[in-house]
């Protein structure tokens, strides 16, 4: 290294000090230039937006649509305004910290963990996840609380649901619509019943829904009344009146007010749609009516069918059009279907849901040289290779897809992650079109091969093989548990539920579906909710309502898995069963008795035509004043 002398290092030390000085004048200048501006913008934009990123997306909120809060009559300002997300009203821990209050607050930011402590209570939230802590037990939260960050501010804030936090505190907490302002009134001064007034969803966040997908023709003479098309369900916070629940600060409840809004979802399928092609400006005006239809109807979620058979009503990667969008399999409609649903959904207050059919490719046609020639289904069964061949099988003259291959797995879950990364959607709902009916010859047809070779390497490896019944049962789970893996690693609040066939004992049986709804109900790692499809009346010989409605209520062994219930608008007014036929407030009283039952939680209805048809007139007049 060259040594430098005294006058060298001094040279060079002025030439810097002179560089500094030419920079710091550059900069006065700039600022004095473009900072008027800059500024004004800036003060205006604090007076009436904010902007928070939170689930790698920004939202903005206008001034109209933050919230100010006052506790025991006193107006409190905090860092951040109040914001209602999905219908919830999320506060700053500012407000919560208030000494009238005295709830103690701590942030662990390694677990993303805020801790609040009253009393004989306390209270654990984990940003971004629906399942808060009260006292150690669990307890399933309608939004999750979020770590976000105040762009105009540079700055993270943790917001947390304030109805849950003051109202498992023992406090009174009721909102005014008109003034966008909750209020919060200590124990000592608060009435035994405060009135509690709506608190409508006006924004549309990435928060996770639940939804059913139930089928639409049912053999009511079998054990299995099964319908052909299915809907999903969802429950949407649509300015229902909220009840005020006081909760003793010793005991934990086990649905807090912001977790226990009833879903009320209607089921719009590939056939509400039709095939025949149609504009965007004919597709908004369809979607519009159906939408501000069921918002009149009381609904506060839809599921709307976006891949009934291996397509697409978006824009996808993996799958190709659906003619339901364009009128022809493959071809584009020349805008996005999904896209225009979440849009006019999210303006209503109305939660959406997208109802996949993971396994059915067709029915009532073997033709794979039908399909496009992009379609993976035809790639798959054009190859020459025999494992390839086989991820798409031919049965009752239907095409499936394999449930045994791997390859099928990660193409279903590829599918729904582009969904959820690219569509605003609340929640992913499946169909309950799982294996087919194998009938008797279970053990030797559809993927039995797929079993041999699995047994044969369980014999190298000497281990013991499951059973046929346990491997497909197997498959399927490891579907579903990839699926809810994917959805939550993406945005947990965004809901994945399924839509199982309504009769438990055709569930567990050896022959058909191969789903494992013990374990789905029992645990948080395969599904948010199940919307079973309980189509049958009061008194149906195989199947009648209460009972299979508390059998399915028995099952559910999990707090964090939400039950919902699949009711048969389109039963109603027909002979299908002699009390359809006979009586107009079936439907009516299955809403009221499942209301009755613990662990129910909602409603989803199959399907929206059938609300307009003649036959079904007087028992949905019946049954709208319920949902309201």
């Amino acid at each position: 290294m060259r040594k430098i002398s005294k006058q060298e290092r001094g040279r060079q030390m002025n030439k810097k000090r002179k560089q500094k000085i030419f920079q710091w004048l550059a900069l006065v200048l700039l600022l004095c230039i473009g900072m008027p501006n800059i500024s004004f913008r800036g003060a205006k934009a604090a007076e009436t937006s904010m902007t928070l990123k939170y689930g790698g997306k920004k939202y903005s909120f206008a001034k109209t649509k933050q919230t100010t809060a006052k506790v025991n009559g006193k107006k409190i300002t905090t860092p951040i305004p109040g914001v209602i997300i999905n219908g919830t009203n999320f506060v700053c821990p500012t407000l919560i910290k208030k000494k009238e209050l005295g709830i103690s607050y701590s942030y662990n930011s390694s677990k993303k963990q805020v801790t609040l402590k009253k009393d004989n209570t306390t209270i654990k939230l984990t940003m971004g996840k629906k399942i808060a802590k009260v006292n150690e037990k669990n307890v399933k939260l309608g939004t999750a609380p979020q770590r976000v960050y105040y762009i105009e501010k540079k700055k993270y804030y943790n917001i947390l649901p304030a109805r849950f936090v003051f109202e498992t505190f023992g406090f009174s907490y009721t909102w005014q619509q008109k003034s966008r302002s909750c209020a919060i009134i200590a124990k000592t001064e608060a009435t035994a019943t405060p009135k509690v007034t709506n608190t409508p969803v006006i924004t549309k966040t990435p928060e996770i829904v639940k939804t059913a997908v139930p089928t639409a023709t049912a053999n009511l003479t079998t054990a299995t009344p099964k319908a052909t098309t299915k809907p999903t369900v969802t429950a949407t916070p649509k300015a229902t009146t909220k009840p005020t629940v006081t909760v003793t600060p010793t005991v934990a409840p086990t649905k807090t007010p912001e977790a226990t809004k009833e879903m009320k979802a209607m089921w719009i399928s590939y056939l509400e749609f039709g095939s025949s092609a149609k504009t965007e400006a004919q597709f908004r005006k369809t979607v519009t009516q159906m939408f501000d239809n069921c918002v009149s109807y009381g609904m506060n979620t839809v599921i709307v069918q976006v891949r009934p058979f291996s397509d697409a009503m978006y824009k996808s990667s993996y799958f190709p059009w659906s003619k339901y969008a364009s009128g022809t399999l493959g071809k584009d409609p020349g805008y996005d279907p999904l896209k225009i649903m979440i849009e006019l959904a999210h303006k209503r207050g109305l939660k959406i849901q997208a109802w996949l059919n993971p396994y059915r490719i067709t029915t009532g046609n073997t033709n794979v040289s039908a399909l496009p020639a992009s379609h993976p289904a035809r790639k798959w069964a054009n190859s020459s290779t025999s494992d390839v061949k086989r991820r798409v099988l031919s049965y009752g003259g239907n095409l499936y897809y394999n449930p045994s291959s791997s390859q099928v797995r990660t193409l279903i879950v590829n599918g729904v992650k582009e969904i959820v990364k690219n569509y605003d959607v609340d929640g992913i709902h499946f169909d309950d079109y799982f294996y087919p009916n194998l009938g008797t010859s279970y053990k030797t047809n559809f993927d039995a091969k797929e079993y041999d070779a699995y047994v044969e390497q369980c014999k190298k490896d000497g281990k013991t093989a499951k059973t046929i019944v346990k491997w497909r049962r197997g498959n399927v789970n490891a579907l579903v548990k990839r699926v809810h893996t994917a959805v939550k690693g993406l945005d947990p609040n965004v809901e994945f539920g399924i839509s199982p066939a309504g009769n438990i004992d055709n569930l567990t049986s050896s022959s058909a579906y191969y789903v494992d709804i013990q374990t789905w109900m029992s645990t948080d790692t395969y599904v948010d909710y199940i919307c079973p499809q309980i189509y049958w009346s009061f008194n149906n010989a195989v199947c009648p309502y209460k009972a299979t409605v508390k059998r399915w209520a028995d099952l559910k062994k999990s707090d964090v898995v939400d039950l919902y219930i699949g009711l048969a608008v389109y039963r109603a007014g027909t002979t299908i069963e002699k009390e359809w036929s006979t009586s107009n407030t079936v439907l009516k009283r299955q809403v009221v008795y499942g209301r009755s039952v613990k662990g129910v939680s909602g409603f989803a209805f199959y399907r929206y035509d059938s609300f307009q048809t003649s036959t079904s007139k007087q028992e949905v007049k019946n049954l709208l004043p319920l949902l309201k």
